[in-house]
């Protein structure tokens, strides 16, 4: 018996295959993205914006923008997924 750094390891031979360099995964289905995209929108339009969502939107059209986004930051958890949602209500208080 061997021990130690002595022993010798064997491996299989084994061929690499050639895989394309964007896989299917990865890459982004536009059709796919669009029909996401409508379907959020209808939604958005049928029921329209939740309570907390209305009355951010109104602390923004007082352009007060740091209450805003501590006001959503209480409400969603964490710090990014407030600027998310910020972002997404300003377009809707600027119309």
């Amino acid at each position: 018996m061997r021990r130690g750094l002595k022993k010798i390891q064997v491996h299989h031979k084994v061929t690499k295959i050639d895989i394309p360099k964007i896989m299917p995964k990865y890459r982004k289905n536009v059709a796919r993205i669009q029909e996401k995209k409508f379907a959020k929108d209808l939604v958005r339009e049928i029921s329209g914006f939740a309570p907390y969502e209305s009355k951010a939107i109104s602390i923004l059209k007082l352009k007060d923008i740091a209450r805003a986004t501590i006001f959503l930051k209480r409400r969603l958890g964490s710090n990014k997924r407030a600027l998310k949602k910020m972002k997404e209500l300003q377009a809707v208080a600027n119309e």
